[in-house]
């Protein structure tokens, strides 16, 4: 990593387990001769704690049944392999690579937080489409917290987490893990498209100013007016008595007693007169 004009420029050195091709290396470059047109599936999704592989929510590769293996392999797919995944009901799309293929037929793991970005819930349908995407040249980011500018050294807390993601989206959150803690930082923009692969490539980073939370104005009371334009007359709440003294002594010992006064209305009892 270096700096260039005041832009943070990483270098992606990340060896891909997608990181040979032997469709090109035998058959020529991806779309070739033997394309046979992408891969679209519809799965249910469930976040990838259901695999107990919760390292898998620091970037965004999912996993997928063992059905697509076969079926992608059967085409001339481009290599590392890229998804497009989308909710059809909510119009949400994002990207992202795949790490394994060993979820059961019809359902697919993705992390928690491209499921909340996308609005899935668990068990709903999305749709995964392999893509080909371009290497990324350039990229926004806007951290949704201060605090992600507490950070030590942030430049290399980028760099080393951006090694867990294969892509990125234009609008995508995604989390940077860094001790106990998990900072967001939104993609605002991204060259030279929408949404790009980030595997082995350099990109120039820039970083948008944190949204600084607007405070809530406390609604002032309006005073009403009657139809007929008199003031109104607002009822006053029951006050408690003005003088807490009467009744008690110091200590908080009482003077009177209900039971001792309905004995004297009785007239069981003569109350005791007064001292002067």
């Amino acid at each position: 990593m270096w700096i260039r004009d005041g832009e943070w420029v990483l270098r992606r050195c990340t060896i891909s387990q997608w990181n040979f091709d032997p469709f090109d290396s035998f058959f020529g470059s991806a779309g070739g001769f033997f394309d046979r047109g992408a891969h679209v599936a519809r799965y249910r999704c469930y976040p990838v704690s259901f695999l107990g592989k919760d390292d898998m929510e620091r970037g965004n590769k999912i996993s997928m049944p063992s059905s697509a293996l076969n079926e992608l392999a059967s085409r001339n797919i481009s290599w590392p392999m890229m998804f497009e995944l989308r909710n059809d009901a909510k119009n949400k799309k994002t990207h992202a690579g795949v790490l394994e293929f060993v979820s059961d037929d019809g359902m697919c793991h993705i992390p928690y937080w491209m499921m909340q970005n996308l609005l899935l819930g668990e068990g709903d349908y999305v749709t995964i489409t392999n893509v080909r995407l371009p290497k990324a040249n350039w990229v926004k980011f806007r951290p949704q917290s201060e605090n992600y500018w507490e950070i030590s050294n942030p430049k290399a807390v980028l760099e080393t987490a951006l090694r867990n993601f294969a892509t990125l989206t234009i609008g995508d959150r995604i989390p940077i893990y860094y001790l106990s803690n998990v900072y967001e930082l939104e993609v605002m923009d991204l060259r030279p498209s929408d949404a790009c692969c980030i595997i082995e490539t350099d990109m120039e980073v820039e970083f948008a100013e944190t949204k600084k939370k607007q405070k809530t104005e406390v609604a002032q009371p309006v005073p009403g007016k009657r139809i007929d334009g008199k003031t109104p007359v607002l009822r006053q709440k029951d006050v408690p008595a003005v003088k807490p003294w009467e009744h008690r002594l110091p200590h908080g010992v009482r003077t009177s007693c209900e039971e001792f006064d309905k004995l004297v209305r009785l007239g069981s009892v003569i109350a005791p007169s007064p001292k002067r």
